[in-house]
C-alpha cells in the first residue's frame, strides 16, 4: 500500500546507517481491521530486504497480553521484533 511505503521510506530515511528495531502484529484481518494493521514477516522481508539485514529476535503469542483484540474478536496474535541492520 502507499501508505506503507511512506512508512518504510520514513524508516530508512529516518536513520539511513543505524539499526532498526522493528516490532510488528499479525492477525488475520478478516477479524479486525486496523489500526494496527498486521504486518507479516514475509512483508518485512519483501521491504526491507534490499537495503537491510533481517535477524528476528523473537516471535510470540500475544493475544493473553492484548485483551482489546481478543474482545474485538481477534483468535490468534503473533508479535515479531526484527533486527534491522543497514547492508
Amino acid at each position: 500500500s502507499p501508505m506503507r511505503d511512506r512508512y518504510c521510506d520514513h524508516l530508512r530515511a529516518l536513520a539511513p546507517h543505524a539499526n532498526i528495531l522493528l516490532v510488528t502484529l499479525t492477525h488475520d484481518p478478516k477479524e479486525k481491521e486496523g489500526p494496527p494493521f498486521p504486518v507479516t514477516p514475509e512483508e518485512v522481508e519483501t521491504r526491507f530486504r534490499e537495503t537491510h539485514t533481517i535477524e528476528v529476535l523473537e516471535s510470540r503469542d500475544a493475544l493473553m497480553d492484548n485483551p482489546s483484540f481478543a474482545r474485538q474478536g481477534v483468535t490468534a496474535l503473533v508479535e515479531h521484533v526484527f533486527l534491522l541492520r543497514p547492508k
